[in-house]
């Protein structure tokens, strides 16, 4: 019997692995974020980019289909090194790939995409998990749903000009420019870039 106050042991243990689910996600996204220059300098920012979706699925997957705890933290883990890859790959990207007069917006409507995305995600995980029987396991398969969603709009996405510039050729990193520039763009404008 556990002394007045606390919860009962089992209770205990359950919460320390809600615990250990809830801080493996930031432990992970801290070494994402800090081991993801190696995958961005080798494989590009939009290979790195594929490689975190196939994370988010992976991970997804892991936590909404499997009845094991532990493999719910190795979902976690991976999800969590996919968000911290993420949150340092993208904005390379959209400074890589945005003309210097809008950089500074560019940064900016991604800090308000991840602020109000967050929001959004944590009002609907709340109704899930209060409203829907087992919504937990709905609130990890989301995941598994922008994760695919991203992968196939990926040739949407295109690679960065300048990591082409210094990893492939001249040639690749103008017609790169050429796709993402509107259509009157001068040539010498897009040298300069």
């Amino acid at each position: 019997r556990a002394p007045r106050g606390l919860p009962p042991p089992r209770v205990a243990f359950r919460l320390g692995q809600i615990a250990m689910c809830t801080a493996i996600l930031y432990i992970a996204a801290g070494l994402g974020a800090l081991l993801t220059h190696y995958p961005m300098e080798r494989i590009g920012r939009r290979g790195t980019l594929l490689a975190c979706d196939v994370l988010f699925v992976t991970g997804g997957l892991l936590c909404s289909i499997v009845p094991d705890y532990r493999l719910i933290v190795v979902g976690r883990t991976l999800t969590g090194v996919g968000i911290g890859a993420v949150l340092t790959a993208v904005p390379t990207l959209f400074t890589e790939i945005a003309p210097a007069s809008q950089r500074g917006f560019v940064g900016f409507v991604h800090t308000i995409a991840i602020t109000f995305g967050s929001w959004a995600c944590s009002v609907v995980g709340a109704g899930l998990v209060s409203c829907v029987d087992g919504g937990w396991r709905g609130v990890f398969f989301v995941l598994v749903v922008t994760g695919t969603l991203q992968l196939c709009l990926a040739p949407l996405v295109p690679e960065s000009p300048r990591w082409l510039n210094r990893h492939r050729d001249t040639a690749a990193a103008l017609a790169a420019l050429r796709a993402i520039r509107p259509e009157d763009t001068s040539e010498e404008k897009l040298w300069l870039e």
